[in-house]
């Protein structure tokens, strides 16, 4: 039997998602949709037409079938949608049920990608501003972006990383519920810095900001040895595990020029349940990233998501 129609794991994968193409062939009210903490942003990487339809989810007192019962239209291109994945964790049948209030504009909508807030965290994807790229002498090449599939598996190995520092698994969660946003999820040319957000002054798994925050950037080179925006010929990988060492010493460190386990404190008093991942990740979007949180339910879906996924 397909997997979508025998779907009995108990684990619930539910997403927002930006609607991009609307013009479904079979006029059944698909919309292609870019999900976030799926799908990159770059549009070069992933084209719109490469999207997989999304169904729209009809109410029982309509017919459901071709001609008869209410038109399954509505979201339009700029949409912002929330819906699950018929398949579960295999993520290829996306259906939708419902729209949320949102400015048009797809991802970078969240208004989240210029730094404006004045903290010195982008607080979203570092594409999300149509930032190119960066090329230099102190800047490694271009890599492949990761599938769907290997981002995922980045994400939960990520969770397992900081479980290992002695992190709860909620807590993990709402930390890389929060990457997954600020990195494209785990886009390795965002990890290192050959894409950046905030006009080129952000840069990393967590879009340290040069510009708003340069105490947390001389941190980084401190504690790494490495200069984070010329990092060298490091591969991607290595230079990733070093920037998720510094979260944690972020998190954990008191005095030192470090001004962020204030966050880490917070974070230990969420319960280690899904309610407390969501909960954390909201927090760590607010105290530790400092978004304008247009995002927030977006990380917080990504943590539960992590927080279901990993043993």
């Amino acid at each position: 039997m397909d997997n979508i129609t025998s779907n009995n794991n108990a684990n619930f994968y539910w997403w927002f998602g930006v609607v991009e193409d609307r013009d479904d062939p079979l006029r059944l009210g698909r919309c292609r949709t870019r999900i976030l903490g799926y799908h990159t942003d770059d549009k070069e990487e992933l084209p719109t037409e490469d999207l997989p339809w999304a169904i729209p989810v009809m109410p029982a007192n309509s017919a459901g079938s071709s001609g008869v019962g209410w038109s399954p239209t509505g979201a339009v291109e700029g949409s912002w949608v929330v819906g699950f994945f018929a398949d579960g964790e295999n993520g290829q049948h996306p259906m939708f049920f419902g729209t949320v209030g949102s400015i048009p504009g797809g991802l970078a909508s969240t208004g989240c990608g210029d730094g404006s807030d004045g903290s010195g965290q982008p607080g979203d994807s570092a594409t999300s501003d149509g930032t190119g790229s960066y090329d230099g002498a102190g800047i490694p090449e271009s890599v492949n972006n990761l599938t769907p599939t290997q981002a995922t598996q980045e994400a939960i190995d990520t969770v397992k990383f900081f479980m290992s520092k002695g992190w709860k698994k909620a807590h993990a969660c709402a930390i890389v519920g929060n990457l997954q946003q600020e990195c494209g999820n785990f886009n390795p040319n965002v990890i290192i810095g050959k894409k950046r957000g905030d006009s080129g002054n952000a840069a990393g798994v967590a879009q340290w900001n040069r510009k708003g925050s340069p105490d947390r950037v001389r941190n980084f080179k401190t504690f790494t040895g490495i200069d984070l925006f010329n990092p060298g010929n490091i591969e991607w990988r290595s230079f990733l595990r070093k920037q998720l060492e510094f979260i944690h010493w972020e998190l954990t460190t008191k005095g030192s020029g470090n001004s962020e386990s204030k966050s880490g404190d917070k974070l230990r008093k969420y319960p280690d349940t899904k309610e407390g991942a969501s909960g954390g990740a909201a927090m760590i979007d607010k105290f530790y990233e400092r978004s304008d949180g247009h995002s927030k339910n977006a990380r917080s879906a990504n943590a539960i998501n992590l927080f279901n996924k990993v043993n």
